[in-house]
């Protein structure tokens, strides 16, 4: 075969190492348009996982650079003026330049064709290479050959918002340091490791607000330098800044959709961007390298295209993954300053739980003593701000007490409301309400939620939904609430909901925000705008008109009152998931140009009407919550703004707490799934507004939870589909933990299993850890 690699960084590289190595007798070539000792930037970092891949794929050039890596186990945050380090990371720099000159050498040594100074016409490609089996694209971040086949690639490229610069200095840093500067202008994050003996990277990160108000778009290359050495002066301690076309740019996000093209296939930055706040340009091109040659290896003689299609096969998820912690970890820094009044020890743990891949029981593992310190710091603080003194006990954030109002809960574990379509007909709870909500109110979260309920018939998603407009419905609702006060501690939340355009819809089992089939049991359907939720296939709802208003409050109105007099501990207006309360405040779905229409105060009307008649009816001492989706997840929805404003509006009005969901508003919309996908959002809604929030979304194990508590990311978390699987969640989370739960905390009649759950996740709990730490990757030095 006849492989020919446009581009000379690391992936390329090593792609052609890799497989000359396997197959001397084919003709592999690179063509590169810069020198051989021509790199821009400094050093770069690999994980400790990275450099075992490294050793096993090719002991040579490992060997070769292996003494060339500076290794650290710490990170050092610097905070203003104070400093904390967390150990157990593992990681490892070096030079790119030392990287790249290794590399070259292997190929060379490999037979591999090596072509410097040649710039390739991305025009004639397909001819100049004609003869070529296979042709790699791994020509940069700036890539021409994506660009010119950009129909076929398909990148989505993202300019992100921070300014950062690259640059270097003999300052040593031992391990890989975090410098926080609080400057007149905003926070500045110097991101600093060693990368050889006695040179450092600095990557000087901020707000486009800072940088503009620095005017740094007024200086060149030195000017920026001598600035930032003024700002940085202490922490360089007499050291000069180093440059190397270290100008001032803002981050591409890029993800191409496609991998190939005809022979043509991708790799490196050219196919998708990592933000190096998680140091994985290069590794990232690398392990793309490694999957590439194995497909090649594999299949390229039989059928190149199958060779591509393995390729995709093997890192496509695993690509998509490490870019989507790359963009969480890169949306903190762009928002940093949120947590910003923050003390040393919260600050820490949230730099190292950003990205959401590190979680608490990770920093347990890695270093026990930052973790101690961290939860001394945060018991200390959640003693001065709310009274509860776990300072002895310590039975991790997700088992310390809160407060809505007057409603205190003995955790922060919540039971997420989720739709049974189990009622009757007419709205009639059954037996399978008692059942499901009585048996999970004994798996210890400190908050249920029940599903949607309806202050109306038309209310209805489907004729499974239960209502609360008539005497029966209410005395079913008192039984269950009853039941709960009387075996529990768990406390109760009514969500009271209207489902407008989705309205008249089948069951969620069967085809779901689909209409009914040939049923005479339809009811027409209302909502902001006359929009169906699937064009084509969803009615046409009515658009409401303003008496129509009048009556869906007075019917929340009534609802509110049954829901107090049924005994329930709070209650939540549902304006999320393209409801109709929903439909008003998205600009998706509000088209109106009337006074509920166009703007956010305009589109905030009706929904603040509701809450603001429940609130009246609701009493003062019970705590009311709002779920709001925060995103529609496509471009033209509600904004970061909008929800500031909506978070603001409910607050005033007198919310205590607001739900953080998303999405599910349009049908076409672009969700970006992931663990916690959701969490950013009441993220910025608990620290721009500072309105209390509650998570949720695919939030999965108790790490998670104490994680979210412990970093203020929310303050409740709210968990789905594992209650519906395993009710117990709670308990088995205190089980696992170790937590002595008060007394009342165990039904009576269970406490003879109590003590055996404890000893079994105990010995779980011991074992894995003994597990992980054997796993632990052994250091490289």
């Amino acid at each position: 075969m006849k492989i020919s690699i446009i581009g000379g960084g690391p992936g390329g590289l090593y792609f052609a190492l890799l497989t000359k190595k396997a197959r001397p007798d084919w003709d592999i070539e690179l063509f590169e348009k810069n020198k051989p000792d021509d790199t821009f930037g400094f050093g770069v970092v690999f994980s400790d996982d990275t450099l075992d891949e490294f050793l096993s794929r090719d002991p040579e050039s490992y060997e070769l650079i292996r003494g060339e890596f500076a290794y650290w186990d710490d990170i050092i945050i610097r905070y203003k003026g104070e400093e904390v380090r967390c150990g157990g990371n593992g990681f490892a720099g070096c030079s790119r330049l030392g990287l790249l000159k290794v590399l070259q050498n292997r190929c060379e040594a490999l037979g591999v064709k090596l072509t410097y100074g040649k710039s390739v016409d991305v025009e004639k490609l397909e001819t100049d290479f004609a003869s070529s089996d296979i042709i790699l694209a791994s020509d940069g971040i700036a890539s021409a050959i994506r660009e010119h086949y950009s129909d076929y690639f398909n990148p989505v490229i993202t300019t992100k918002s921070n300014r950062f610069t690259w640059m270097g200095s003999s300052r040593k840093v031992e391990d890989f340091t975090y410098f926080f500067k609080d400057t007149e202008h905003g926070p500045i994050c110097a991101h600093t490791y060693q990368y050889e003996e006695g040179m450092s990277t600095w990557v000087f990160e901020m707000s486009d607000e800072c940088w503009q108000g620095w005017q740094f778009e007024k200086c060149n290359e030195q000017d920026s330098a001598d600035k930032l050495e003024t700002i940085f002066a202490d922490e360089l301690e007499g050291h000069n800044l180093i440059l190397n076309r270290s100008m001032w740019r803002q981050f591409p996000r890029i993800y191409c959709n496609n991998w190939y093209h005809k022979n043509i296939t991708i790799l490196g930055d050219a196919k998708a961007s990592a933000h190096f706040s998680i140091g994985s340009g290069t590794k990232l091109a690398m392990e793309c390298a490694i999957a590439l040659s194995d497909s090649v290896l594999e299949h390229g003689e039989k059928s190149v295209e199958d060779a591509f299609k393995a390729y995709v096969s093997k890192r496509e998820t695993p690509v998509q993954i490490l870019q989507h912690s790359a963009d969480v970890s890169m949306s903190w820094f762009e928002h940093m300053d949120r947590s910003w009044d923050m003390d040393l020890m919260q600050f820490a743990a949230v730099v190292m739980c950003r990205s959401k891949s590190v979680t608490y029981d990770n920093l347990i593992l890695r270093d026990p003593e930052f973790t101690e310190k961290i939860d001394t710091a945060w018991y200390e603080r959640y003693y001065q701000e709310s009274g509860y003194d776990y300072r002895e006990s310590r039975p991790t954030p997700m088992f310390t007490k809160f407060k809505l109002g007057k409603m205190e809960l003995r955790n922060r574990v919540v039971m997420s409301p989720m739709a049974q379509y189990s009622a009757d007909e007419n709205g009639n709870l059954t037996d399978w309400h008692l059942i499901h909500y009585g048996g999970a109110a004994k798996g210890g979260m400190g908050l249920m939620y029940v599903e949607m309920t309806c202050p109306s018939p038309e209310a209805r998603i489907t004729l499974g939904c239960p209502g609360l407009w008539t005497d029966e419905q209410e005395k079913s609702w008192k039984g269950i609430v009853d039941f709960v006060h009387k075996n529990t501690e768990t406390k109760i939340c009514m969500q009271l909901g209207h489902a407008g355009r989705k309205g008249s819809s089948q069951l969620g089992w069967e085809k779901m925000d689909i209409p009914m089939e040939k049923s005479n049991k339809n009811w027409p359907i209302k909502s902001a705008s006359a929009l169906p939720y699937f064009e084509g296939i969803s009615k046409i709802p009515e658009e409401l008109g303003r008496a129509e208003m009048e009556k869906i409050i007075a019917d929340f109105r009534q609802a509110t009152v049954r829901a107090d007099r049924a005994g329930f501990d709070m209650i939540e207006m549902h304006a999320a998931h393209g409801y109709l309360i929903a439909s008003f405040l998205s600009p998706l779905t509000n088209i109106r140009s009337d006074d509920f229409g166009g703007s956010i105060k305009n589109r905030m009307r009706f929904p603040l009407a509701i809450f603001m008649a429940m609130r009246e009816e609701w009493p003062n001492t019970k705590p009311m919550s709002v779920r709001i989706s925060a995103s529609d997840w496509k471009e033209g929805g509600i904004t970061e703004e909008d929800t500031f404003y909506i978070a603001e509006a409910f607050k005033n009005a007198g919310v205590d707490l607001i739900d953080v969901s998303a999405g599910q508003t349009v049908s076409d919309q672009k969700p970006v799934y992931g663990r916690m996908f959701q969490l950013g959002f009441a993220d910025a809604i608990r620290n721009v507004p500072k309105v209390a929030t509650m998570a949720v979304g695919n939030i999965t194990e108790p790490a998670q939870v104490n994680t979210i508590i412990h970093t203020r990311r929310a303050d409740l978390v709210a968990i789905g589909r594992p209650h519906l699987w395993n009710p117990n969640f709670t308990r088995e989370a205190a089980a696992w933990y170790g937590v002595n739960l008060e007394e009342g905390d165990w039904e009576k009649q269970y406490l003879t299993g109590k003590a055996q759950a404890y000893s079994l996740k105990q010995k779980a709990r011991r074992q894995q850890l003994e597990w992980q730490q054997k796993s632990k990757p052994k250091r490289h030095k």
